[in-house]
């Protein structure tokens, strides 16, 4: 456990240090004492190193803030907002104050502000927090029951505002020799106790009572010893974790729900094979990081998760994809296809019906990748410029789906909507057939040898084209390296999105009529990328968000205070 709380083992050679001390019959009485105090702070600070130990085995809910102040830090480096410690504020070239945005009479956000690596480092010393559920009333008229475990660390300040705070609390008779408080109201009540290091608070006395129990015996049974619990503890690294035992959470639910309601969410999510539902959230070094994860038992019938479960995707449509792309949403939707049924032209004319339609979904379309470039193409009747998009289809029968698509368009043709007649193009050496629409950007329908089939505008469609050639796609793109990295064989949607991309898309949509704030976002964002993807095993469901390159705060209060409108400098 040495990787989830490094401090252990200090603590652990500063309580041999001061037993030593304690049990010395030479020492001074005055500094056996000291060690005394030192001794029991040592052995409180080893046993809530995991706060988890400290909590009800039979929790049916648990949530756990760890080390925010580290995080806090991380994420305030990451935007500009901290500077190294014995670094000067700087200031501009002429040697006045950077200008900065005003707040108010006598008040400005400067240009150059940070955050203080005195209050940095005051952050990094409050532990943390822990919160378990232990029960829900029937009727939802009361809080729920649970304890509630604040560790203020080495944080003096925070210490020194609970241990005060505390006094204006009704008192009671003491727990374990430790201070005792009760508040309470007309429905709820309160038991607070403050042990050497730690504030306990619960809704029942005995659960206040047996936390501090736990908090001396390292051998008492918890929610941390629970099997189901353990097999989460790689997901605690971060500054959140959030924990809900599937089985508890499902019993207890069906004692609140009668008659159809029952039936209906019995039947919908198969409550019984529930396993646990979980929530990480935390900062790196370059990232903010979410993810959300269910976990369900082996033989399950959740039918709301097996509706929108969909067959993972190999990224084989992502050779297609340009690089330089502004954003891409990847959806697997069949598995793939061992043995390909794709015919050439050369075996004749390819027949289509309706019950193709179904196929194509649900049997032929292995993935599509839906990709939009930051380049632009003038539309015949539109004053604005319009972006590049396209969708690329990894199929098993790539020219049944040609035909099935041209077979499509020509529908909507016969319906009023086409505009000229189709006819066929060349584009990148590759026969192509062009459609135009009233108000939208001609589409083309392009068959490539690699089993894909492209269909968008003819910008993008020229482009992919040539990313498949030259194998100069996204898979080579910095934007987007880090996250296709991640990928795994569960994977099957994903949402790639490079903001700085995204709003040169938006600022070409203006029609050259972008504003000042439009070019400050694209600089200000113009290293921020954000994916989210979803892992869908067979008895799990994963959901990562991840954002990364977020803005820097300092460039952007510059570039606001520069603008000629802006009252910063009056």
């Amino acid at each position: 456990r040495s990787t989830l709380f490094p401090y252990t083992t200090l603590f652990r050679s500063a309580a041999a240090a001061f037993e030593r001390v304690a049990s010395d019959s030479a020492a001074p009485a005055e500094l056996k004492r000291e060690a005394e105090t030192r001794l029991a702070q040592c052995r409180e600070d080893i046993a809530a190193a995991d706060l988890a130990r400290l909590m009800p085995p039979e929790s049916i809910a648990y949530v756990e803030i760890n080390r925010p102040g580290d995080q806090i830090v991380r994420l305030a480096k990451m935007m500009g907002l901290v500077r190294d410690p014995g670094a000067e504020t700087p200031a501009s070239a002429d040697g006045k104050p950077a200008p900065g945005l005003p707040l108010g009479p006598g008040l400005v956000f400067p240009a150059d502000f940070n955050v203080s690596p005195a209050l940095a480092a005051e952050l990094k010393k409050f532990r943390g927090a822990a919160l378990a559920i232990t029960g829900l009333d029937d009727k939802m008229q009361k809080l729920p029951e649970g304890v509630l475990v604040l560790h203020p660390g080495d944080s003096d300040l925070i210490r020194g505002l609970l241990e005060t705070g505390v006094q204006l609390i009704e008192p009671a008779e003491p727990i374990a020799n430790f201070k005792t408080y009760r508040f309470h109201d007309h429905q709820n009540q309160f038991w607070l106790t403050v042990t050497k290091r730690l504030l306990i608070a619960g809704t029942k006395r005995d659960a206040v009572a047996a936390t501090v129990e736990r908090l001396g015996n390292p051998q008492a049974a918890s929610l941390a010893a629970q099997p189901a619990f353990k097999a989460h503890e790689a997901e605690r690294k971060g500054l959140l974790f959030a924990y809900v035992d599937g089985h508890e959470t499902a019993r207890r639910l069906k004692t609140m729900m009668k008659g159809k309601e029952a039936g209906m969410v019995a039947g919908l999510l198969d409550l019984d094979h529930l396993d646990s539902l979980t929530l990480s959230a935390g900062v790196t070094d370059d990232s903010v990081q979410i993810v959300a994860r269910m976990n369900l038992k082996p033989g399950h019938h959740n039918v709301a998760y097996n509706l929108i479960r969909t067959a993972p995707f190999t990224g084989r449509s992502l050779n297609s994809v340009p690089n330089g792309t502004a954003g891409v949403v990847l959806v697997g939707l069949n598995p793939v296809n061992r043995a390909p049924a794709d015919k050439s032209a050369a075996q004749g004319p390819v027949e289509v019906t309706g019950m193709d339609i179904g196929r194509e979904i649900f049997s032929n379309i292995e993935e599509v990748a839906f990709f939009v470039l930051p380049t632009t193409t003038k539309s015949a009747d539109a004053h604005h410029a319009l972006p590049a998009m396209a969708a690329v289809f990894a199929v098993n029968d790539a020219a049944k789906s040609e035909e099935l698509w041209n077979q499509i368009l020509s529908i909507a043709a016969m319906a009023g909507l086409h505009d000229t007649h189709p006819r066929d193009i060349e584009i990148e050496g590759t026969k192509a057939r062009l459609y135009h629409f009233h108000g939208a950007p001609p589409i083309v329908v392009v068959r490539t040898p690699e089993r894909e089939l492209i269909v968008g505008t003819e910008d993008a469609a020229s482009a992919a084209l040539r990313a498949s050639r030259s194998h100069d796609s996204i898979r080579n793109d910095a934007s987007y390296s880090k996250v296709l990295a991640k990928l795994t064989p569960t994977s099957s949607k994903a949402v790639l999105v490079d903001a700085g991309r995204a709003m040169q898309i938006a600022k070409s949509l203006s029609g050259g009529h972008s504003t000042s704030e439009m070019d400050m976002a694209v600089v200000a964002v113009k290293d921020l990328h954000v994916s989210l993807v979803t892992d869908e095993a067979r008895d799990s469901l994963t959901i990562r968000i991840e954002a990364s390159g977020l803005p820097n705060v300092p460039s952007i209060i510059k570039m606001i205070a520069s603008q000629p409108h802006s009252t910063a400098k009056k």
